[in-house]
């Protein structure tokens, strides 16, 4: 695992660190209404797909989930933002320490 999966991770959970900047079902809309968490996983990871790949499976990982679920997860009625912030929190963690 490369530091770019971190980063890719990093730079996806900034993309929606407040309320205004996540949505559910906003996979392929504007960045006004929300990005869902694969939307910001692929505009993080814009410049290395392999990063941008490595970063959707240490997310779904942690979900317990498979990387193909991640937008249903999401857009679960349960799932809230604060869910969804430590989830990249979680995944930030364990690709850190796989890259150490």
């Amino acid at each position: 695992m490369s530091a770019s999966t971190v980063e890719v991770l990093r730079a996806a959970r900034k993309l929606i660190e407040t309320p205004e900047r996540w949505g559910k079902g906003h996979k392929e809309t504007p960045p006004a209404c929300g990005h869902c968490i694969v939307t910001a996983l692929d505009r993080a990871g814009h410049e290395s797909r392999a990063d941008e790949m490595h970063a959707r499976q240490v997310l779904a990982s942690v979900l317990g989930v498979d990387d193909y679920w991640l937008h249903a997860w999401n857009d679960l009625p349960e799932t809230t933002h604060a869910d969804v912030l430590a989830a990249f929190e979680r995944a930030i963690e364990r690709a850190e320490s796989e890259a150490a």
